[in-house]
């Protein structure tokens, strides 16, 4: 999900300064991550709820 430009251009930058390419590569594959882990997370919370509707 990405903000949109509305929703951003109120509040002052989180970063006062310009990240490295280094410190680009680090944050995107931190985002990798998550968006990994939320995906597996709700795959989890699917097969769980399913389990539970199937109960007599």
């Amino acid at each position: 999900m990405k903000s949109t430009a509305s929703t951003t251009a109120s509040k002052p930058p989180v970063l006062s300064h310009k990240l490295t390419p280094q410190e680009l590569s680090a944050v995107k594959q931190l985002i990798a991550g998550y968006r990994e882990s939320a995906a597996f997370l709700l795959r989890s919370a699917d097969e769980l709820e399913t389990l539970l509707l199937q109960q007599p």
